[in-house]
Formats: C-alpha cells, sequence, structure tokens
C-alpha cells in the first residue's frame, strides 16, 4: 500500500500491525522514500514492504548493517507492546 498524504496535513496517523514480536522501517534517501514491513528473519532483506511512504517521517538516521549483500540501510524497529501488536505513530 502506498500512504500518500497532504503537504498541509495537520493530522497525525497509527498504522497498526497485529500478530507480530517486531516491526521495521527502512529509509532510501536515493528514493526519499521509507518502506515499512516485516523481515523474516530479521536480517535479510528478502521481506515484503507493508506500507510505502514518501519521505522519511520518523527522521530515521541511524545505519544499520542489514545483510552482507545490503551494505548499509537507515532502519529503525518497534518491539511489539503486550498485546501482540506494534503501533506506529505517524506526525502530523
Amino acid at each position: 500500500m502506498h500512504l500518500s498524504r497532504g503537504e498541509k496535513s495537520s493530522h497525525g496517523l497509527q498504522l497498526v500491525f497485529q500478530g507480530c514480536e517486531k516491526q521495521f522501517a527502512c529509509y532510501d534517501p536515493m528514493a526519499n522514500m521509507t518502506l515499512v514491513g516485516l523481515l523474516p528473519d530479521g536480517e535479510t532483506p528478502e521481506g515484503w514492504a507493508a506500507v510505502r511512504l514518501d519521505g522519511n517521517p520518523w527522521n530515521i538516521a541511524h545505519h544499520t548493517d542489514v545483510a552482507h549483500d545490503w551494505t548499509q540501510g537507515l532502519r529503525r524497529e518497534w518491539l511489539a507492546d503486550a498485546h501482540n501488536s506494534v503501533t506506529l505513530h505517524l506526525p502530523s
């Protein structure tokens, strides 16, 4: 799903992923795009992206080695709560 919000949006948004232990987002500065999805083993890029967002809404700047064939990525992770869900808050 590609999620696009207007430039003048003043409303926040929550993305809720149920039944997962963690969730990740990777920012690609070349494409100015953030992908939110699940990586099956947590370290390889052969996962899937659930949501594609324009820009870098969480200001992801941490370089992480994610796999031997994926040299460096800008990545952030969130862990599930007590209800086995991850809620991501998109700023307004």
